[in-house]
């Protein structure tokens, strides 16, 4: 069975199992090289800089070496949050409006400083 199993690779790769072999691991050398060095020079996260190792660093480093994710998430959050607020302050502003400009008459009629703002009132004594 196995030598057949040989015959059939000689064939599919088109030359002897120990050429195949040799191209295999050394294909498999240079990926693990390459990953190698691909780890080799990802940065060190923030948390894991010793005490003095971010003393040596300026400020301006360590703000660059911080990871910012939560900052930005929380900065985004506030400002949907703000727009959010105002959109609905406005769409209740109209609402009242309208509302206010409807009654306007009723109001009028029926009450004495309807109207008016808080420097135009009339204190009757």
């Amino acid at each position: 069975m196995l030598e057949m199993f040989e015959g059939f690779s000689k064939l599919l790769v088109g030359s002897s199992t120990t050429a195949a072999a040799e191209k295999a691991a050394s294909t498999a050398s240079s990926v693990a090289a390459s990953a190698t060095s691909i780890v080799a020079n990802i940065p060190k996260k923030y948390t894991q800089y010793t005490l003095e190792e971010l003393n040596e660093l300026s400020i301006l480093q360590r703000l660059q070496l911080h990871d910012w994710t939560l900052e930005m998430l929380t900065f985004g959050f506030t400002i949907v949050f703000v727009i959010l607020f105002k959109f609905g302050d406005y769409y209740n502003h109209s609402i009242v409006t309208k509302f206010l400009k409807g009654v306007d008459q009723v109001f009028t009629g029926n009450f004495y400083q309807f109207g008016t703002s808080s420097n135009e009132f009339v204190l009757v004594e």
